[in-house]
């Protein structure tokens, strides 16, 4: 079977959609990795195909919420577990700069960094480790985490949904062009995927 048919065989099946969210939204917050995914875009276009599909909205949020908690919940363990040796691992070894830059925004605004930084893409993937690295309390990161993954779920997959759910319900468009535009949201996530993949590749070799 073609790649181009199987990928779009994937965005056809609702359970799959879902956990390509859960999947986009826990490493677009994992640390480091989220820096190098283009997750707005992956977003977009994986909640898109899910409005097309009249995938469950509750459930589609849900995924997406679970996800960006597991991701800086991770990101936040590894700091406070591996503080002294994350920071000799690529790609920080790399661009220390990153870290700095996170450092800065943490002591800047503390508890309210985790949840302002889920919004502010240069140190969003950063500041769960940061605040893992500096010990921040795990109740007091978990509520921070929890309530601004509760805003950031409905804020980054609503837009990509309403589109595919109206050109779905409103735009009626002839079977090949629309099967044509579900082909291009398709490419656009294997596509950014590819991108990421192969940037860092090149980052970890440079």
């Amino acid at each position: 079977m073609p790649i181009a048919d199987t990928l779009l065989s994937l965005s056809l099946s609702p359970t799959l959609l879902l956990l390509l969210v859960l999947g986009i939204a826990m490493v677009e917050s994992l640390a480091l990795v989220g820096l190098l995914v283009p997750g707005v875009v992956l977003i977009t276009a994986a909640a898109s195909m899910a409005g097309h599909q009249m995938v469950a909205l509750p459930w589609l949020i849900g995924v997406a919420f679970a996800g960006a908690v597991l991701g800086d919940g991770l990101s936040y363990f590894l700091g406070y577990r591996h503080r002294d040796t994350v920071v000799t691992r690529w790609p920080l070894s790399l661009h220390p700069e990153w870290l700095g830059r996170g450092a800065r925004f943490f002591e800047r605004y503390g508890i309210y960094s985790v949840f302002i930084g889920r919004f502010v893409g240069p140190v969003r993937p950063i500041i769960p480790l940061i605040a893992g690295m500096m010990h921040m309390p795990a109740r007091t990161f978990l509520l921070a985490n929890v309530i601004s993954a509760a805003l950031w779920a409905p804020a980054y997959v609503l837009p990509g949904y309403l589109l595919g759910h109206t050109w779905q319900q409103q735009l009626n468009l002839p079977a090949n062009v629309e099967m044509a535009v579900v082909m291009m949201a398709v490419s656009v996530v294997a596509l950014a995927v590819m991108f990421s993949w192969g940037r860092a590749q090149v980052g970890h070799k440079g």
